[in-house]
């Protein structure tokens, strides 16, 4: 589910107006043009928060009006074109305006940069077009200047990533999706990282350019400014022009909702290829904003037909048909009901990076249509690919839309848990309580420890404190191991402890100092907002682009591949490391993705992106006290240990199909997100979603007794890891999770996963049976399941013989169907006193016709793990076995059905057994 959120933009004049708004493509900068009364015409550049930005001076004009804006596709550059022909510029190296002398006399109606940004188009509304040079210090020269006589409305420069011949849309799915081609492909294309877009870095820029007249003539302008006229459609006015992202193609749609397709030769000529009339409400659609016309996917063009109609058309398969405008979560009240017959909507907009349309509507509603791309998987329908995701009211007529960019952080999480429901809506849960935040800010990253949780938009931080409240009005701070009974009369409360200005890019909570990261370094502040210490970053390492906190030890890593581990415990943090250096250990070596230390802090885990900025696939784990690089390959299909001696192979007490197994399972993915234990220093989780997703949808199957071929077609799953500077990475576990889940934390003995908006605290396959076990016996299991992964028994029974709960016994033998050890599993039901189920171990050991999934279902029989024993009989194909199990089990049906299927010469007696069933039922 995605979460939007809110954010007025604050005009300092009252009863200001906006006419036109457009957002920086990369930058999280906002450029409105409006008027006032008292001010008359000006502009205005604001940040993602809607907050103006400081220390700049906006011009104004008493009686003219900002009639056009334009950014620079890559630099920080501002053209603004006024009413009386002004043409005004900005960088962010200037505090003012610079006007820019031209040719024009009439409101500049047109701006337009080129792809890369160096020239640039102005035309006005008497027809005057002059062409510009952008030069290296953004300097603006006059380069051409034609005077056409008619009222231009549509300019539309061509564009180069055409020549590359490939699918731009699909190209960071395509990398995801494990096309090795798309990866290389990509070596040449660098993301910009804070919009998440990819731009072509090599080649010349396109200058040449198309524009579109009142009377429905297409001119052609080449780079020297040389112009020719390519298109006339005989005085039918043109209401879009649009140029194809990937091919030579121009879109044109006519008054009339007529839409042609047209080639573009070497030299601009334009030969129609297809030309479409689509049905609905026969009016002009053309705006000045042109929102009726985009692209939504390199071939699909949306369409608005003057209804409340969106109308998808593939211009490649020919694909004709309409998104749905219902959702099932969505309810309409009567006031909207008795509105919604003249509802119809005003405009559109679609975002490449997420593959999500929206369209607003004349009473202020927002409609969100997700496409789901998935090249693997078949779709019958092309409607099917989009989903409407979202219905979102606003006030007034939505009149424009546009796409910015802000990167917001989901909840972070320990034993109390914290869900954002909305933009300023916090939900607080433990296991039987929960509290409702409501804030006056709207929240973009928070976070949470057992006594406080601390809330930020950004700019300013509200800390809160956490405090149960019970029937006897005594207070108690958060305690996760308060009595059963204690939890029931209880519920949680929050009390506000302070606010604070300071601007910040992610914070962190360590005990009762508040962790802000900014560009130029890190600070620690009271809950209150009093400046604790900062922890300054030199400037030759970069500036810090993320933080993570693990009991009292800080990670850091900059922009430029630096890693930095601190000790919060003393009065001033204490750096316990020296720099490290990706770039110096990593030859492909792009940014940092993520970096988090464990709890005692000798070990950082990190994933990072190769040099082309995409995720190399491989988890990486910085061992400090020996400083050197441990790594496992996800993506490939060999694994490797050392960054530096990347053959070394696992110990061979470690038994090779339990090995052979795990790698398999965990080939051909990317790892996700990495989180350490809060309790054991040597246990990491991982969540690793697979590059190719499978044709077929596959049922959730835990490792118990599952079938490695189900874990191997899993899109999701969950990978347990022991890490030790002796044995170093140990896989330990695998379970699959469902495509939409998130990792959020490992907390022995629960992995806490978010499902859509509930958090979700699954128990570890270690712990089953053993939620609320205490110290000793944690440490024992863990101790036990540590030595099992590096197949030392010895030393895994010893960790466990004095251990006298049947339940662990009970827990360890349940792991022994996992790990296909059926000797400890027989141990475990000696000390279980299990007489009957340790016989039927014996017995099944000793026949050398069973195979080993089959003696493993034995013991999962024996253990009441029922439908693992299923699994472990398909998976050896000892259907005849399996048909007992039904038939046990009373499952008659499926019995019937696997001896007509799989095991005919059972049938006469499955039918037999079904009969006598059926009659002591009384179904005769």
């Amino acid at each position: 589910m995605t979460l939007y959120f809110e954010n007025p933009v604050h005009f300092a004049e009252n009863g200001t107006i906006s006419t036109n708004g457009i957002w920086h493509p990369n930058a999280p900068l906002l450029a409105v043009a409006s008027y006032s009364q008292e001010k008359g015409g000006f502009v205005t550049i604001f940040d993602e928060l809607g907050e103006p930005i400081p220390d700049i001076t906006f011009p104004s004009h008493p009686v003219s009006q900002v009639t056009a804006l334009v950014w620079h596709p890559e630099k920080k550059l501002l053209v603004t074109g006024w009413e009386n022909g002004e043409l005004k510029t900005w960088n962010d190296n200037n505090i003012e305006f610079i006007s820019i002398s031209g040719p024009h006399k009439a409101p500049v109606t047109l701006l337009e940069f080129s792809e890369k940004g160096s020239r640039l188009v102005s035309c006005d509304s008497s027809g005057s077009l002059v062409g510009w040079k952008v030069e290296n210090k953004d300097q603006i020269v006059t380069a051409f200047h034609h005077d056409l006589k008619e009222c231009i409305t549509h300019l539309l420069f061509r564009l180069t990533v055409k020549n590359l011949n490939f699918d731009i849309e699909g190209l960071a799915k395509a990398a995801v999706n494990g096309d090795e081609q798309a990866l290389d492909i990509f070596s040449n294309w660098r993301p910009k990282t804070t919009a998440r877009k990819f731009r072509v870095q090599e080649g010349n820029d396109n200058l040449c350019f198309y524009v579109g007249t009142q009377e429905g003539t297409v001119y052609y302008i080449n780079q020297s400014g040389a112009c020719t006229e390519v298109l006339n459609t005989e005085g039918m006015p043109l209401s879009y022009m649009l140029y194809h992202p990937t091919r030579d193609i121009v879109v044109v749609m006519m008054e009339g909702l007529t839409i042609g397709t047209f080639s573009v030769e070497p030299q601009g000529q334009l030969n129609e290829l297809a030309k479409v009339k689509l049905s609905g409400r026969i009016q002009s659609m053309r705006g000045s904003n042109g929102q009726g016309l985009v692209w939504a996917g390199n071939n699909c063009l949306a369409i608005l037909t003057g209804d409340l109609t969106v109308r998808i058309w593939d211009i490649e398969t020919n694909d004709n048909y309409i998104l749905p405008v219902t959702i099932k979560s969505y309810t309409i009240d009567k006031q909207d009901k008795s509105r919604q017959v003249n509802e119809m909507f005003t405009c559109l907009s679609f975002c490449r990076t997420s593959s999500t349309l929206c369209a607003g509507t004349n009473i202020g509603r927002l409609f969100f249509w997700l496409k789901k791309i998935h090249k693997s998987v078949y779709i019958e329908n092309p409607e099917d690919a989009w989903e409407l995701s979202n219905i979102n009211i606003v006030s007034g007529t939505i009149k424009q839309l546009m796409w910015g960019s802000i990167n917001l952080r989901l909840p972070l999480l320990e034993k109390i848990w914290a869900t954002q429901r909305n933009a300023n809506q916090v939900l607080l849960q433990a296991e039987d309580a929960e509290h409702l935040v409501n804030l006056d800010m709207q929240v973009s990253d928070m976070t949470i420890n057992e006594n406080y949780i601390v809330f930020t938009n950004g700019r300013s931080i509200a800390a809160y404190e956490i405090v149960w409240k019970l029937t006897s009005d005594n207070k108690f701070e958060l305690n996760a191991n308060l009595s059963q009974g204690t939890e029931k009369t209880s519920k949680i409360n929050t009390n506000m402890v302070g606010t604070f200005s300071k601007d910040n890019d992610a914070i962190m909570l360590y005990e009762r100092n508040i962790l802000t990261l900014f560009p130029s370094g890190i600070t620690m502040h009271s809950l209150n907002g009093a400046l604790v210490t900062t922890i300054p970053v030199l400037q030759a390492e970069g500036e810090p682009i993320g933080m993570d906190l693990c009991g009292n030890y800080l990670t850091v890593f900059t922009i430029d591949g630096f890693l930095k581990l601190y000790d919060l415990s003393d009065r001033n943090p204490k750096l316990i490391t020296n720099s490290y250096n990706l770039y110096d250990t990593c030859s492909d070596f792009g940014e940092i993705i993520q970096a988090k230390s464990n709890s005692n802090g000798t070990k950082v885990a990190l994933t990072i992106a190769a040099a082309n900025l995409i995720p190399d696939g491989k988890l990486y784990v910085w061992d400090i006290e020996k400083d050197n690089l441990l790594c496992y390959d996800f993506k490939k299909k060999r694994r490797s240990f050392d960054y530096e001696d990347d053959t070394l192979e696992m110990s061979d007490n470690n038994p090779d199909e339990t090995k052979a197994i795990y790698d398999k399972v965990c080939t051909n993915r990317i790892p996700l997100s990495i989180h350490w234990d809060t309790y054991d220093c040597r246990l990491l989780v991982c969540s690793a979603r697979k590059m190719k997703i499978a044709s077929k949808s596959k049922s959730l199957v835990n490792l118990y007794g599952a079938s490695s071929v189900d874990l191997e077609n899993e899109d999701h799953v969950i990978v347990t890891l022991f890490i030790s500077s002796e044995c170093g990475i140990r896989i330990h576990d695998i379970k699959a999770i469902a495509p939409d889940a998130k990792l959020l934390a490992l907390s022995t003995p629960y992995i806490v996963i978010l499902k859509k908006l509930d958090i979700v605290r699954e128990v570890m396959n270690d712990f089953i049976g053993l939620e609320h076990c205490n110290i000793a016996t944690k440490e024992a299991v863990l101790e036990f399941s540590y030595n099992l992964s590096l197949g030392n028994m010895d030393t895994a029974f010893k960790a466990i013989k004095l251990v006298q709960s049947t339940g662990v016994w009970n827990s360890l033998a349940r792991m022994c169907v996992k790990t296909k050890k059926l000797d400890v599993a027989g141990v475990c039901l000696g000390h279980m006193g299990n007489a009957r189920a340790a016989r039927a171990l014996r017995q099944c050991m000793a026949d050398p016709s069973l195979p080993q999934e089959a003696k493993l279902a034995v013991l999962a029989i024996q253990l009441n793990m029922l439908d693992d024993a299923e699994q472990l009989y398909i998976q050896c194909e000892r259907y005849d076995l399996l048909n007992k199990l039904y038939q046990s089990r009373n499952k008659m049906d499926e019995a019937l059905s696997i001896a007509e299927t799989k095991d005919r010469i059972h049938l006469k007696n499955t039918e037999y057994h079904y009969a006598q069933q059926l009659e002591q039922d009384g179904c005769c």
